[in-house]
């Protein structure tokens, strides 16, 4: 994955380099000079994409910026944001926001 795509997520995401480098595992400076990304980060740039996607889709940009900083009840009181360094984090907040959209209690 190439430096842009994950500029474009950054700028999406209304996050910094600190975030993002810990959801990737890697630090911030080696973000600011990566140009591309190896399979392991691109996967994981993928897969936070992929959320932001369904949060933006179901919640509107700013909406779902909230969301993602606002502790939530049924992932015992942590922020979204809290789970995005591992993979099963970006699965729970999927499902997440797909019970949401379907409805369905907590």
């Amino acid at each position: 994955m190439l430096k842009e795509s994950f500029e474009s997520l950054k700028a999406i995401a209304g996050l910094d380099y600190n975030t993002l480098a810990a959801a990737l595992g890697i630090s911030a400076k080696t973000i600011q000079r990566k140009e591309v990304f190896d399979t392991i980060q691109s996967e994981k740039i993928f897969e936070l994409a992929e959320l932001y996607a369904m949060g933006i889709s179901y919640f509107g940009l700013e909406g779902f910026r909230r969301w993602m900083e606002r502790p939530l009840f049924s992932i015992g009181n942590r922020k979204p944001l809290d789970l995005i360094d591992v993979s099963e984090g970006l699965d729970i907040l999927k499902s997440e926001i797909m019970r949401l959209q379907h409805g369905i209690a907590i």
